[in-house]
């Protein structure tokens, strides 16, 4: 008998392997009522999720035996309010840690000594001096 220990996810309640995943999948699927789902799915799915937890996509590449990262990128199928999270992200970053950006006084429609002066007073205040 193929029997597992303890804690084993994938076995019927006997406690016995099942001979086939593909099987106890399609069955699973079925009972829940879940249409148009396949065991490729799921990689769609780790990968997404791995992704939206922060995964490092070399890694994530490699988890998922792909050839190259553009079929990585491929797998990934990320939600529009996931991107609208990390863009957010972004501006809060830069609000804390970058200074405003610098308008440039005009005079007579001319840059000049005015922003020289302005430029070197950021640059002095923000930045690296010329």
């Amino acid at each position: 008998m193929n029997t597992v220990s303890v804690g084993s996810v994938f076995c019927h309640r006997q406690g016995t392997l099942y001979r086939s995943f593909r099987t106890a999948l399609e069955r699973a699927v079925r009972k829940a009522g879940v249409g148009d789902f396949t065991l490729h799915d799921l990689r769609h799915t780790l990968a997404s999720r791995l992704v939206i937890v922060g995964g490092h996509l070399p890694t994530i590449q490699d988890l998922m035996g792909h050839k190259n990262i553009s079929m990585t990128l491929r797998s990934t199928h990320l939600s529009s309010d996931h991107k609208q999270r990390a863009v957010h992200v972004l501006s809060t970053w830069t609000e804390v840690f970058l200074p405003p950006i610098p308008t440039f006084p005009r005079q007579g429609g001319r840059r000049g000594k005015p922003v020289q002066k302005f430029m070197s007073q950021y640059l002095e205040q923000f930045g690296e001096k010329s």
